[in-house]
């Protein structure tokens, strides 16, 4: 009787690991990446006057000079892109969205930059506009590797997973050499 119990705790315990490795492999396969810096490190953030800024003390320090700079000198689209993109890479997508709009009100084409801007409106729950961004994207460049891939994970995350296999399928299609390639191929096994 106590061989059962043991083994039946043990069965137990590899059930829930098992669920755990599962549900981590889920997670990560399906995040949406930035476009240009799909591997780039997340620092924390702290609140300063009201907003949301960057943690470490050098990256506040050149969002507040950026800040500056632009009040006085809006019309400089490389510098919005610069502010969203270390707001978006601090993990402070809500901050990021105005800058990368503003951008993209002055460089309506730039795909990447309406990629990450998408990424955004994804991580502050706005996901039917993410989608239409990234439909932009699609139409302007339909193998935009980045822009498939977080259209396959906004679609799995909204439970249309015929459709984020479509994506992924594409992103995969588009750019089999690319740092986006395993990450879709891993999101589709993830589904299968």
């Amino acid at each position: 009787m106590k061989d059962k119990k043991t083994l039946g705790f043990f069965i137990a315990g590899a059930l829930l690991l098992m669920i755990a490795v599962y549900n981590y492999f889920q997670l990560t396969a399906s995040q949406p990446v930035r476009n240009e810096d799909a591997s780039s490190e997340q620092t924390g953030i702290s609140s300063i006057e009201g907003k949301t800024m960057p943690d470490n003390h050098d990256q506040l320090v050149q969002v507040q000079q950026l800040m500056e700079y632009l009040k006085s000198n809006p019309t400089d689209t490389d510098h919005w892109i610069q502010l969203g993109n270390m707001l978006f890479d601090a993990g402070n997508f809500a901050e990021a969205i105005e800058p990368y709009r503003t951008a993209l009100q002055q460089r309506s084409e730039n795909n990447d930059v309406r990629t990450d801007y998408a990424v955004c409106l994804f991580n502050t729950n706005r996901s039917d506009e993410a989608i239409t961004e990234l439909n932009v994207v699609i139409k302007n460049n339909p193998d935009h590797a980045t822009a498939l891939y977080n259209l396959g994970v906004i679609h799995s995350h909204n439970g249309r997973n015929d459709q984020a296999r479509i994506f992924w399928n594409r992103a995969i299609q588009a750019a089999p050499n690319s740092d986006i390639a395993p990450k879709a191929r891993q999101a589709l096994t993830n589904l299968k």
